[in-house]
């Protein structure tokens, strides 16, 4: 979008947005909607896009007086009506070198947690999700070398919960990020229903590891859908 200046918030770069995508005769086609901060168009598929305003951090602090810096890394956009700031490409380099400390782990597990995100905790942002993955899952491996168990991503979701459902809300961003983590949950009550959600999901998935080896299949398949990754 450019180069970020000031504190003054307007819709002007969201109408631009929508007015590139409306050149397109493909986009175009596809109907994009403006659903503030984002411009919105789903393909055939159902898979839905959404693009989101952005401007590159040349002020170097936020308008409480919190530093940013090192200035152009990351990206100021428009949040609840403020504008809020996204450190994307320090969080991506981030993600990358702790799934390769997890022997390339992470990556995947977070891609089978979303799946559970949306069927049984759909209100926690993906975010969040993706910082309580690199801190955990680096843990969780650790744990299952040192009982000399063979790493898969059953047993990986088993100890993710086990060691999340205790730690849900310590870091809401990841080390050394500049994102701004504040106000991501409504309320209170919307934190307490996503702790819920998870126990109960920790208690599903902690009964499935007693069960026998064709139930387990039987049960992961219910509850990520077919196929599901094997340790193989």
């Amino acid at each position: 979008m450019g180069i970020f200046w000031g504190w003054y918030l307007s819709i002007s770069s969201i109408k631009k947005i929508n007015e590139v995508i409306s050149q397109n005769q493909t986009y175009n086609s596809m109907k994009p909607e403006t659903d503030s901060p984002t411009v919105c168009f789903c393909y055939k598929d159902n898979v839905k896009v959404e693009l989101v305003p952005a401007y590159k951090d040349f002020i170097g602090q936020d308008n409480k007086g919190r530093s940013t810096l090192p200035i152009g890394r990351g990206y100021w956009i428009p949040r609840k009506g403020q504008w809020s700031m996204a450190d994307y490409d320090y969080d991506a380099q981030y993600i990358t070198e702790v799934n390769e400390k997890c022997d390339g782990y992470l990556i995947p597990v977070i891609k089978i947690l979303k799946v559970l995100k949306r069927k049984y905790f759909p209100k926690m942002k993906s975010y969040h999700l993706e910082v309580l993955s690199s801190e955990v899952i680096p843990d969780a491996i650790k744990i299952i070398k040192s009982y000399r168990d063979e790493i898969s991503y059953p047993i990986l979701i088993y100890w993710f919960f086990y060691l999340a459902k205790d730690c849900l809300f310590d870091n809401m961003v990841m080390k050394g990020s500049n994102s701004d983590s504040s106000g991501q949950y409504e309320n209170e009550n919307t934190l307490m229903q996503l702790k819920d959600d998870f126990n109960q999901v920790y208690e599903v998935i902690s009964g499935m590891a007693r069960a026998n080896y064709l139930d387990k299949i039987s049960c992961w398949n219910i509850m990520f859908g077919s196929p599901f990754p094997s340790g193989d």
